[in-house]
C-alpha cells in the first residue's frame, strides 16, 4: 500500500489522532495555526480540483435540477432540526446549535464525496453553490430560529467562496485539463486534501480545548452528533426517494450532513460569545470523525 492510500484508507484514525494531539498542544501553537486555516482549505480544494477536468465542472454545473434539489433539501432539513433543538435547549448551547444549523455545506464535504466514490464534480458544485446562497440566508435563518437579528457582513463568506473554493478549484482543474501528465498521479491528490483536513482538525482541537469543559462536552457532544447524523440520514433517504444513482446520493449525504463549522465559529465569536462558539468547534470535530468513518464504511460496502 502506497503512502497516499494509507492516508485516505485510515483517515478516521488520523483525524482522531489529530484531535487528541491538539488537546495537549500549547495554546500559542493553536493560535498560530489558526492563522493558516485559509491556506489549509485552499490546499484541500486544490487537491480535489486536480482530480477534475474543466469538462467535469461544466457537466456538473449544467445539472441545475439536481443542484437545486440538493440546495432546497439543505434548507429544509438541518435548519428545521436546528429550530427544534433550539426549542428544547437553553442559553448559549441553544444559540450555538442554532448558528451551526444556519451555515452552508462544509468545504471538506467535497473530499468526503470523493473518498466515498461519489460524483465529486457535482459535490463540489453543490458545496460552492451552498456557500453562495447561504451568504444571504445565514442571518435570516439565525433570526428565524432564535428570534434575534444580527448585523451580518457577507463579505467573509464571499471571501471564502472565492479564495478557498473558486480560485483553487478552477486553477487545479485547468492545470489538470491542460497538462495530461498530471492525471498520472490522480490517486495521490486526494491524500493532499486529506492531510489538509487532518491539520485543520488539529488546529480546531488546539484552539477549542481552552474553552471546553467536561460539563459542556456532556451537553454538546450528543446534540452535535444528533444534528450531524440526521444530516447524513436525511440525505440518504431523499436520494432513495428520488431514485438517484449511488454517486449522486453520496453528494446529498455529505453536502447536507456536513456544515461549515468555521463560518459558525466566526459568527458565534463576532455576534455572541466564546461559549456559543463551542458548538461549532465540537460539531466540527465530531463531523470530521463521522464523515471519515462513513466514507470508509461505504468503501468497504462496495
Amino acid at each position: 500500500m502506497r503512502w497516499y492510500e494509507y492516508v485516505c484508507e485510515y483517515l478516521v484514525l488520523w483525524v482522531a489522532l489529530a484531535a487528541v494531539v491538539g488537546i495537549f498542544t500549547p495554546s500559542h501553537i493553536g493560535t498560530l495555526m489558526s492563522t493558516t486555516v485559509p491556506i489549509q482549505l485552499f490546499i484541500m480544494i486544490f487537491g480535489i480540483g486536480l482530480t477534475l477536468t474543466l469538462s467535469d465542472l461544466v457537466r456538473a454545473m449544467s445539472e441545475f435540477r439536481i443542484v437545486g434539489m440538493a440546495l432546497l433539501f439543505q434548507l429544509l432539513t438541518i435548519p428545521t432540526a436546528g429550530f427544534l433543538i433550539y426549542k428544547f435547549l437553553e442559553g448559549d448551547v441553544a444559540v450555538g446549535m442554532a448558528v451551526i444549523a444556519s451555515t452552508p455545506s462544509e468545504i471538506t464535504s467535497s473530499l468526503m464525496v470523493y473518498l466515498s466514490g461519489g460524483d465529486v464534480a457535482l459535490g463540489t458544485t453543490v458545496m460552492a453553490s451552498s456557500i453562495l446562497l447561504y451568504t444571504f440566508l445565514t442571518p435570516l435563518l439565525i433570526e428565524w430560529i432564535t428570534g434575534s437579528s444580527i448585523a451580518f457582513e457577507p463579505l467573509n463568506m464571499l471571501f471564502e467562496l472565492v479564495f478557498m473554493v473558486a480560485i483553487p478549484l478552477i486553477l487545479a482543474s485547468t492545470l489538470r485539463t491542460k497538462y495530461s501528465k498530471i492525471g498520472k498521479y490522480h490517486d495521490a491528490y486526494p491524500a493532499i486534501s486529506a492531510i489538509a483536513v487532518i491539520v485543520l482538525i488539529f488546529t480546531v482541537s488546539a484552539n477549542a480545548v481552552g474553552i471546553i469543559t467536561f460539563g459542556l462536552l456532556l451537553v454538546y457532544v450528543p446534540v452535535c452528533l444528533i444534528l450531524n447524523l440526521w444530516g447524513y440520514l436525511s440525505g440518504y433517504v431523499i436520494g432513495k426517494i428520488m431514485h438517484l444513482p449511488p454517486t449522486t446520493t453520496r453528494v446529498f449525504i455529505f453536502t447536507n450532513g456536513m456544515r461549515e463549522f468555521g463560518i459558525g465559529t466566526a459568527i458565534s465569536l463576532s455576534f455572541f460569545n466564546p461559549a456559543v462558539a463551542i458548538a461549532s468547534a465540537i460539531y466540527g470535530i465530531i463531523m470530521m470523525l463521522t464523515s471519515a468513518t462513513l466514507t470508509r464504511l461505504i468503501r468497504l460496502d462496495n
